[in-house]
């Protein structure tokens, strides 16, 4: 069994915060989502998937060009023709408003309503599939729908379309967590929402897929969909990529250098290095600015030497662009290893004692065999070291979410 996984297509989506771009590049970033989704259904016909999974926002909103639906039902009936199924729910952005649940989509397109419901097919091999979905309502949902998921029945495979917040903070988007879907024992969880590609958890499978074009500066590298494949009974994923542009983060040092010419020789350089096929946007960070004048550093605010850039690399306009060139003055970080140590014993004795800790941190806590752990000075050690450790990561920009 193999199908394709694609989440967060966002067919419609403007492309806001492109700057003075040639009318010829426009036109291709305007119409690359469709071109990214159209390679996906290439590839669906060509490797024969089972099925196709949408779950949710595959459109930008709940209001969709006429234009656009044309070109969506065209990729659906070419489906329909090779009798694979699409598996279709709706998310924050394009939430179950009227206008999408009577669309006259072909027979081999199953869309899921509000409710939680199960959709089951038995495939040519005699493979067994159940696939459990649902739609947003409206824009916002506060409620945490995984908890109302059937578990796993008798079918070979059992598989979730959940578009939502998992594991993370924001509760305004069907927020719930890998345990609560672990709970249902499925055997694979095809996750929309984040645009950003990531794996939850291995055996079983959780994960997002990623948008399959990047929307914007901050969507950045590659981005298609994944292709699941059953193997030895586990349901496991490819990233297959069909965004035809890619949006970039370039930082360049430009240390020492003192007039305009050798900047946008500089800059130029580097991003022929990094010339691909596929056509590159980019925005370029300025490091090392010290030795730039004044009316350099002018001339980077103002545009004229993204300008200039994109002129110096005109005959490689097809595949990359830069959208803006940022200056970021050096600022030189304390280091907090190399602070005084009795400086530093000092403060953490007069933050970390038991008196504080009490205070502040374990005054609602009326468990006194809690609040006593604190008072044994091991601990107290513990948390001065802890609070050492993590102030020189935050210096260093390691800290991360569970820090």
């Amino acid at each position: 069994m193999k199908f394709i996984h694609a989440a967060d297509v966002h067919l419609g989506n403007p492309f806001n915060g492109l700057q003075n771009m040639p009318i010829e590049l426009l036109n291709r970033v305007q119409e690359a989502t469709t071109t990214a989704f159209e390679r996906m259904i290439d590839d669906a016909l060509s490797q024969r998937v089972d099925f196709v999974l949408l779950p949710g926002d595959l459109f930008d909103s709940a209001n969709q060009s006429v234009t656009t639906l044309d070109f969506l039902g065209e990729q659906f009936e070419r489906l329909y023709t090779a009798k694979i199924p699409v598996y279709l729910s709706y998310g924050n952005h394009d939430f179950m408003a009227d206008s999408l649940a009577k669309l006259p989509w072909p027979a081999n397109v199953h869309v899921f309503g509000t409710a939680i419901t199960t959709e089951k097919l038995v495939l040519a091999d005699g493979t067994t599939v159940a696939i459990t979905g649902f739609s947003y309502p409206q824009r916002h949902l506060a409620t945490d729908m995984a908890i109302e998921f059937p578990l796993k029945q008798t079918e070979d495979f059992q598989i979730g379309m959940y578009h939502g917040t998992v594991g993370g903070n924001d509760a305004s988007y069907a927020a719930t967590s890998v345990t609560e879907l672990l709970a249902k024992h499925y055997d694979y969880w095809a996750l929309g929402h984040i645009h950003k590609r990531q794996v939850l958890h291995e055996h079983p499978t959780i994960s997002y897929s990623g948008n399959i074009q990047g929307h914007n500066e901050k969507e950045t590298g590659a981005k298609g969909y994944l292709l699941v494949k059953s193997e030895n009974g586990e349901l496991l994923p490819v990233f297959i990529p069909v965004a035809p542009i890619i949006w970039e983060q370039l930082t360049v040092d430009v240390v020492g250098i003192k007039n305009q010419g050798d900047l946008v020789a500089t800059i130029s350089a580097k991003l022929v290095t990094l010339i691909r096929p596929e056509l590159q946007i980019f925005t370029v960070t300025l490091i090392g600015i010290e030795s730039l004048s004044d009316v350099m550093r002018v001339r980077i605010d103002d545009g004229t030497t993204t300008y200039q850039v994109n002129q110096q690399l005109i005959t490689k306009q097809d595949v990359v662009w830069v959208n803006g060139i940022i200056a970021v003055a050096d600022v030189v970080q304390p280091q907090i290893m190399s602070l005084d140590n009795s400086y530093w014993e000092k403060a953490a004795s007069e933050v970390f004692n038991a008196s504080n800790i009490h205070q502040i941190g374990l005054k609602n806590l009326p468990d006194t065999f809690i609040t006593s752990h604190f008072d044994d000075p091991a601990v107290l050690s513990q948390l001065q070291q802890r609070a050492r450790q993590l102030m020189n990561a935050t210096i260093h920009g390691e800290v991360t979410d569970e820090d």
